[in-house]
């Protein structure tokens, strides 16, 4: 995420998350910007992402 946004690991902050097997959410707040992200499988993708488009 932080490769994603240009920013360092410091200045990521993880308000709350969930995790199940294999998914999970994350509300994170990246430099001052709030933002979700989900993890399917080993990859992370912004919330309203859709990973199966072309």
């Amino acid at each position: 995420m932080s490769v994603a946004n240009e920013c360092k690991i410091e200045d990521i902050i993880v308000i709350s998350y969930t995790e199940g097997k294999g998914n999970g959410m994350y509300n994170l707040c990246v430099k001052g910007m709030k933002m979700k992200y989900r993890m399917i499988g080993s990859a992370f993708l912004k919330a309203d992402a859709d990973p199966f488009s072309n």
